[in-house]
């Protein structure tokens, strides 16, 4: 029970006061260290582990060049199994109050991809100040040689390497055709975990930090703490360090300066939510593989589906409706499933929506858009119009977590010119308990639209659980 106790309350800090003996006068506490060291069960982080890497007649440290522009000191332990990083006042306490919630995310998802801390610590020099640092255990195994790294955040705005540093940005990435080549159940695993330490961590109003990402030959012997490459080629080193940015003022005046250069989207400085959003949505795009799809065609579905009331034998012949072959999950469905399978939801047309251009003969150029968790899905453009038809289907993964959640439709009004016009303004919304959809069958949608005077949108919907033989149950 005490045991119990101390894990689950972190407020604890032990000080240590320098003796008699002690010419330097060094004052030191150690922040909450049964709760860190207990985390993973002490797997990575028990004191044990710690002080053989750093303690006293411990090898000494080695620097670490970085490519942070924080200014802060970096040091390796000589094995290489943990850093020590120097941290600003406002970040240690950000962490401190971060600690309770942290262990309960890493206890909820063992996988979690959020940096292991076995330490917090404030020292006291005499002539020097107080000064806060963290010690991490590294993301890589110290056994296993890694062949590139890379620090992708999910901005592509000035984010590539400078000529002499060591480690790729999303640029590079992107540039040299890297993917994390996994098969379909870890793929899965890979991103619904993602998304779930992202939520935890846009919870904490932080931003700016990323996913650290190295692979390494199979030659060598495999660790718990990678993750196979498809066909056993390759294990990848995957973590999400640097989350100890807060959106604070100086963030918000960047942010703001930014947009009004017209880079409100892509700039690595936006809000909480639209960062994590952004590194899901860069996740899924531009580092998970993407299984190989079938290159036959394929028969359009009717997006009214088993709603559908025409009888033209035209129609029945250019459209496949439920119950012909071809209308069940496709390989498209499969690649974007998640734990529990896909919603499918084709936005067919909206109705009468607000014009939110008020410039002479301009109308609203309006675009519908599908939310879940951080996930998040777009039409394309219709211009100056308040009728607009889309019929344009777009995917979504469903995990466990998502079940208890709601979808979200909304419509927005495309704003050209951001830098001028700022953000897109907003026609309306629906919401739709996921636990309704996941039902089976097929909904059809056809609404007035939440938040605004006017104005309707017409949806179809489907589940499609995740087929037998990929983790799932199917249909």
């Amino acid at each position: 029970a005490l045991r119990h106790f101390q894990q689950w309350a972190p407020a604890t800090k032990h000080c240590f006061t320098p003796g008699p003996d002690d010419a330097g006068g060094v004052k030191h506490e150690s922040w909450a260290p049964e709760l860190l060291g207990a985390l993973d069960d002490g797997r990575l982080t028990k004191p044990e582990l710690l002080l053989k890497s750093l303690g006293k007649g411990s090898p000494k440290y080695k620097v670490m060049s970085t490519n942070s522009k924080s200014g802060e000191f970096f040091f390796f332990s000589a094995d290489r199994k943990f850093i020590i990083k120097t941290v600003s006042k406002d970040e240690a306490m950000l962490l401190y109050r971060m600690l309770p919630a942290y262990q309960a995310h890493i206890k909820a998802t063992p996988r979690s991809f959020c940096v292991r801390f076995p330490g917090l610590h404030r020292v006291e020099i005499p002539g020097l100040g107080e000064h806060y640092f963290t010690v991490m255990a590294s993301v890589f195994d110290s056994t296993h040689k890694v062949h590139e790294t890379f620090d992708v955040k999910g901005s592509t705005l000035n984010r590539k390497a400078k000529e002499g540093e060591s480690c790729g940005k999303d640029e590079d990435w992107v540039d040299r055709g890297h993917r994390l080549k996994l098969p379909g159940p870890v793929r899965r695993e890979v991103r619904e975990v993602h998304e779930q330490d992202a939520e935890f961590l846009a919870g904490f109003g932080v931003m700016d930090y990323s996913l650290l990402m190295g692979y390494t030959a199979v030659s060598q012997q495999a660790t718990p703490r990678a993750v196979w490459a498809e066909g056993g080629q390759d294990l990848y080193f995957v973590g999400l360090i640097d989350f100890l940015i807060a959106f604070g003022l100086k963030k918000q005046a960047e942010h703001v300066l930014r947009s009004a250069q017209g880079h409100s989207a892509d700039a690595s400085c936006v809000d909480p939510k639209a960062y994590a959003e952004r590194q899901v949505q860069f996740v899924l795009d531009s580092v998970l593989s993407k299984p190989e799809l079938s290159t036959g065609s394929r028969t359009p579905r009717c997006p009214y589906g088993d709603h559908c009331i025409r009888q033209n034998p035209q129609h029945k012949e250019e459209c496949c409706h439920p119950g012909q072959p071809g209308w069940e999950a496709d390989e498209e469905d499969q690649s974007a499933s998640g734990s529990a399978g896909t919603l499918r939801i084709t936005f067919i047309k909206a109705r009468d929506l607000e014009n939110a251009d008020m410039a002479p003969g301009d109308l609203s150029d309006p675009y519908a858009t599908a939310g879940l968790g951080l996930q998040r899905c777009s039409t394309h453009t219709v211009d100056n119009n308040l009728n607009p038809e889309w019929n344009c289907v777009v995917r979504l993964a469903v995990d466990g977590a998502h079940l208890g959640q709601e979808l979200e439709l909304s419509v927005w009004d495309e704003d050209h010119n951001r830098s001028l016009q700022g953000s897109d303004d907003f026609l309306g919304r629906l919401g739709l308990p996921v636990a309704r959809l996941v039902k089976g069958g097929s909904v059809l949608v056809k609404e007035k639209l939440q938040g605004v005077s006017k104005g309707e949108l017409h949806a179809r919907i489907e589940f499609i659980p995740l087929a037998a033989g990929n983790g799932g149950p199917g249909r």
